[in-house]
């Protein structure tokens, strides 16, 4: 009966196991945050004397090209009368390619900082808060400097509200839609929710399984 036990308790023990690496795997993140067909979508308002091409209403980040230190993203925007124009930005943050933190490295920590080639200097994360942003609750972080606030999704980097001051004009925007995160179940994405559920799932029926053949054996 010693026996039997063990093995049931060694298949649970297994299955937590396999549980928590699969939490962990999806979560564990490298620099790169973003993957190919990622995507965002804010609300943006400006104030004061913008350039036509800065009068946007509407913005859209397209991730695409992702390598090891490199990836792509086709920003779209669409002035008040519904016209839209794009461009495309190349990110390598080991060169310090950050497109004026419109995405940064990801899981940086507070107290960690990037590099800006822009600039040449090193930014520094000042906090970290939990927020709502389009249907989930995300950890953020945020840095701010005398012409720019800014907020980060943690995991992916991808800036998720920002207030830019510029000469003659100041941007705001916020991010509203996003396919890169989902709603979540008990403050768990769903997708790693329904995982980590199944897996349980599945354990309870091995374990009565189990139960079954060894009371026939008996």
């Amino acid at each position: 009966m010693r026996k039997q036990l063990a093995i049931i308790l060694a298949v649970l023990v297994l299955g937590i196991i396999i549980s928590t690496e699969m939490v962990y795997i999806h979560a564990s993140n490298p620099s790169i945050g973003v993957k190919d067909g990622d995507w965002i979508e804010y609300h943006v308002s400006t104030t004061g004397t913008p350039p036509d091409e800065k009068r946007i209403v509407w913005a859209r980040m397209e991730i695409f090209e992702v390598e090891e230190s490199s990836f792509k993203a086709n920003v779209i925007g669409e002035a008040p009368n519904g016209t839209q124009s794009s461009y495309v930005r190349t990110f390598n943050f080991e060169l310090g390619q950050v497109n004026g933190w419109i995405i940064i490295p990801a899981n940086l920590e507070p107290g960690e900082s990037f590099y800006d080639s822009y600039t040449d200097e090193n930014f520094t994360i000042q906090g970290e808060q939990q927020e709502e942003i389009a249907g989930a609750i995300r950890t953020t972080t945020y840095l701010n400097t005398p012409g720019r606030i800014k907020r980060f999704d943690k995991v992916t980097g991808v800036f998720t509200e920002t207030i830019d001051q510029l000469e003659t004009f100041t941007v705001n925007a916020k991010a509203f839609a996003t396919n890169m995160w989902s709603s979540q179940i008990l403050g768990v994405d769903q997708n790693i929710f329904y995982i980590v559920l199944a897996i349980i799932v599945a354990l309870v029926v091995v374990t009565f399984a189990l139960l079954i053949v060894f009371r026939k054996r008996r």
